[in-house]
């Protein structure tokens, strides 16, 4: 039966791609197109079907386009060359492996749920709390410390696998891990979306506040999520958490903060001051990220070692900078032209408050199908295009696609979702429950608070 499933997932892999050839081209969407779309859905349905590591449907990717002849080698691995994005990246990377690395973050995740999980309610809530400051401290590079966290708690408690208990824990920690990324600073995202607009707005920039001034409502859906799941299974009558001494046992095992825990902390002040003080010296934010790093693995600073640098999971950075490569060959190719085209005669009649929901909803259909760093690439230069078009501000379609990038329904969608899924300690229709109850308050939170913020705040 395994071995059946296995082939009929392929199957589903190459009629998704099978689909554009059934499409009559035409001047707009050309027979480069075509090929850009099929080979671009079929590599992401690898991805999402998980047959092989990450890196090797990455490496496919910009090679497809090159032997179908969609794009030169020039403009499919220009992220490599364009710009500094992709060192940046890399950069952010080695700064949350060194933290991990020193302790910092297993002290934080444990001192948090020794604080505040006295009750299987008040678990559930720190698990969540641990990964927002896993995701304030790391950029939203943490988020594979935090599914592993959740997991732990679901072993340490001896929850049964697929009880509405574990369920509650993997929720919190899947919300915990990426439910904030909208409105917290995340420079691989805001790298990717620069890279892909640095031809027709390059003087678009990302500050660390510019997610949370637009955006911070978002917080409030995911509190609001975990409120109401804890309402819904009656989390009072739950197990409460009896074996929070091992959390105790493991906080205590850490001691004293050491020497490298302190300098990582300081590192971190540096870093974050650098980052907020941006507007004032002027210099890219991303500077802070192709130099910190790389003092604190200095054998004088023994704050880290080279292990922090070798643990970089290369599958994810080569996907990474795939998905960057669907925006320069898609624009490249016309893919922004088609979309405004496409869009625009739709979307013009809409006022800002139904083009909000209308391009969260797209951004939100383009994520189960192209992963949000895939999506982030290939959709912010026709969203910008439209809103320009329409007069708004392009910041207007920026934001709202990163709120989609949080607006999923599959673990598929986003990879540590994936992992924490994986684990099997939740099962999918818990998972899509909870997760789509999420997605479904963030819709009702647009529009009852966002849209009435971003009025008050000219952006609309």
């Amino acid at each position: 039966m395994a071995r059946k499933m296995y082939w009929i997932k392929w199957l589903i892999c190459i009629a998704l791609a099978a689909v554009f050839f059934l499409i009559p081209t035409s001047d707009i969407y050309t027979p480069t197109l075509q090929r850009f779309f099929a080979i671009t859905v079929f590599v992401m349905a690898v991805v999402a079907f998980n047959f092989f590591d990450m890196a090797i449907p990455a490496f496919a990717l910009p090679i497809a386009y090159i032997l179908f002849q969609v794009a030169p080698p020039a403009t499919v691995f220009a992220p490599w060359t364009g710009g500094t994005t992709i060192f940046m990246i890399i950069g952010a990377f080695v700064f949350s492996n060194l933290l991990d690395e020193c302790g910092l973050l297993r002290r934080i995740s444990y001192w948090t749920i020794v604080k505040l999980g006295g009750s299987f309610t008040g678990m559930v809530f720190a698990v969540f709390l641990a990964g927002a400051i896993l995701s304030l401290l790391t950029f939203n590079n943490g988020y594979m410390v935090e599914v592993f966290l959740a997991y732990s708690v679901c072993v340490t408690l001896k929850l049964t696998k697929g009880s509405k208990e574990a369920a509650l824990i993997c929720c919190a920690g899947a919300l915990g891990a990426q439910g904030l990324v909208a409105c917290t600073y995340y420079p691989a995202a805001d790298g990717l979306v620069t890279a892909a607009l640095a031809g027709m707005l390059p003087d678009i920039q990302f500050g660390y506040f510019t997610r949370a001034f637009y955006n911070w409502p978002i917080f409030l859906t995911c509190f609001l999520t975990l409120f109401i799941l804890t309402k819904f299974y009656k989390t009072k009558k739950l197990k409460s958490a009896e074996n929070m001494d091992e959390f105790k046992k493991k906080y205590e095992e850490l001691g004293k903060m050491t020497a490298a825990e302190k300098k990582a902390v300081v590192c971190s002040v540096i870093l974050l001051v650098f980052l907020i003080t941006s507007p004032i010296h002027k210099l890219p934010s991303e500077y802070a990220f192709l130099v910190l790093p790389w003092i604190m693995v200095l054998p004088g600073m023994r704050i880290g070692t080279i292990q922090s640098v070798n643990n970089i999971k290369l599958g994810v950075l080569f996907f990474i900078t795939g998905c960057m490569s669907i925006g320069t060959v898609g624009v490249a190719v016309g893919l922004d032209d088609m979309i405004s085209v496409g869009l625009a005669p739709m979307l013009s009649n809409l006022g800002p408050f139904a083009l909000m929901f209308a391009f969260v909803g797209l951004g939100a259909l383009a994520n189960m199908a192209l992963t949000p760093f895939a999506m982030l690439s290939g959709l912010s230069v026709p969203f910008c295009q439209v809103a320009l078009d329409m007069g708004l501000n392009p910041m207007f379609s920026l934001m709202c696609l990163a709120i989609s990038t949080a607006a999923v329904f599959m673990p598929h969608e986003i990879v540590c979702y994936a992992v924490l899924y994986s684990f099997g300690y939740i099962k999918m229709k818990d998972f899509i429950f909870m997760v789509g109850l999420n997605t479904i308050i963030t819709f009702i939170i647009m529009g009852i608070i966002i849209f009435p913020w971003w009025n008050f705040i000219g952006l609309i």
